[in-house]
């Protein structure tokens, strides 16, 4: 039996300093634990509260900044490797991707093309079979009219193969491309629908009413950044100043 190689020490270490995170979660409970008796608290009613829990949420920002110190770097190195391999990569996927995008855009002109011609084909089958129908029925009312039974049996007939050619007629228009070695799928043309903006204040009135909550959620998120940028005031908005610790 052929011997596999063994995995060398440490194949199945995490990609993270699990020693880190093992002793670092005691001193999250304790802070944890403190953050708690505080809330119990419920108010703060003197200056040595105040100036003690000031203490400890700084203590628990610097601890979270250590925490936060060693997640980065901790992930560092991954983020370095996924780096240089998306650019290892790059210079193999780029031509790919061009490729396809150029060969896909001439495969699309034929199949339009194609397409269009027989589109004007079943068209042009629909208005022939519109006259024949037409002649046809002017052949069976007058058979009917001079009681030619016999003509108005075959006008009849007639004009039930003219429903399923018709039906047949009626069928949109699909154009396939198949496969030349039958290992690929066939290609067929889709429609894909997107919206262009054209008139903005037309655009949100109908939006506004179907997707109030998501405008209002946005407008309120480019105020607070017109706010962030030195804005004293925005249109349409009340300023709420909310005091906070800092």
């Amino acid at each position: 039996m052929t011997e596999t190689a063994t995995p060398g020490m440490g194949h199945n270490k995490p990609p993270f300093d699990a020693t880190y995170i093992d002793g670092a979660k005691g001193k999250v409970r304790e802070f944890a634990d403190a953050a708690g008796d505080w809330l119990d608290l419920k108010t703060i009613t003197t200056d040595e509260q105040a100036e003690k829990l000031n203490d400890f949420i700084k203590g628990t920002r610097d601890l979270a900044k250590l925490i936060e110190a060693q997640r980065v770097k901790d992930k560092e190195p991954w983020l370095t490797g996924s780096r240089e391999v998306d650019a290892a990569y790059a210079p193999l996927m780029a031509p790919l991707k061009a490729s396809i995008t150029k060969a896909r855009d001439l495969l699309t002109g034929f199949m339009n093309r194609k397409k269009a011609a027989e589109e004007a084909e079943r068209q042009a089958e629909v208005e022939r079979l519109r006259k024949e129908r037409e002649t046809a029925e002017k052949e069976l009312a007058a058979s009917q009219a001079r009681n030619d039974v016999m003509t108005e049996a075959e006008r009849e007939a007639d004009l039930k193969k003219l429903d399923k050619a018709e039906k047949k007629a009626a069928r949109p228009t699909r154009v396939k491309v198949a496969s030349a070695t039958g290992g690929g799928r066939s290609v067929g043309l889709r429609t894909i629908r997107t919206a262009k903006l054209i008139k903005r204040r037309t655009a949100f009135l109908y939006l506004e009413e179907r997707h109030g909550e998501e405008i209002d959620a946005l407008l309120v998120s480019l105020a607070n950044r017109e706010l962030r940028g030195g804005a004293k005031s925005v249109d349409g908005f009340e300023i709420v100043e909310t005091t906070k610790a800092t």
